[in-house]
């Protein structure tokens, strides 16, 4: 039997192919929005309580900066396929006029999946697409994006804040927040804050040299 997860990545291919955006991985496609930044489409489901061979589809929407994420790559290393490191993501449907995560989820199944996909792809160019370039095209904007989710990215959010910080504020300010963050974790011995004090003086480094 056919998941609705598989029927959403199977009849969401060939909409947003012919939107411009690239099949990469199965359930994700990317498109460059801007000079230098990436959007990228991550497709999620979820089946529980749902029929057989039905799943909710909701459309993770995210934009790498290939200028941040390299520092980040560099000094984090985590080893993904270089597309799936997104310095910024949110679910489609709060990009949507509504704000809200069901706006912008569809179910799909076998039989009913070829208007679902039509359905999402067309929000994503007329509401998603215009929200990345937006973002891409106002640093400031990004970083406060960024800043927002960084308790919940790990090191990754650590050191995305950082360099975005060197690039709109200049390196000593980054250096600063870097060391600020460490000294915020006071005496937090959980693994989250340790791999965050390990991380510091390599992302001071990295800074350095760029």
């Amino acid at each position: 039997m056919t998941t609705g997860r598989a029927a959403a990545e199977r009849y969401l291919r060939s909409p947003f192919v012919e939107a411009g955006w690239k099949p990469r991985a199965a359930g994700w496609f990317t498109k460059a929005i801007e000079s230098g930044f990436l959007g990228v489409i991550a497709v999620g489901a979820a089946s529980d309580n749902k029929p057989a061979g039905t799943a909710d589809v909701v459309l993770h929407v995210g934009l790498r900066s290939e200028e941040v994420e390299a520092v980040v790559e560099s000094v984090c290393a985590p080893g993904l396929p270089k597309y799936q490191h997104r310095t910024w993501t949110a679910p489609l449907g709060y990009l949507l006029p509504e704000h809200a995560w069901a706006a912008g989820e569809r179910e799909f199944s076998q039989s009913k999946a070829e208007e679902p996909a039509n359905d999402l792809v067309r929000l994503v160019v007329q509401h998603a697409e215009p929200r990345l370039r937006e973002v891409a095209l106002d640093s400031d904007e990004l970083l406060r994006l960024v800043e927002r989710s960084v308790g919940s990215m790990g090191t990754r959010g650590l050191c995305r804040v950082a360099a975005l910080k060197a690039q709109t504020r200049g390196i000593k300010e980054a250096a600063q927040y870097v060391r600020d963050r460490v000294a915020s974790l006071s005496d937090r011995a959980d693994l989250a804050a340790q791999a965050e004090r390990e991380l510091a003086p390599l992302l001071l480094a990295q800074l350095r040299e760029n």
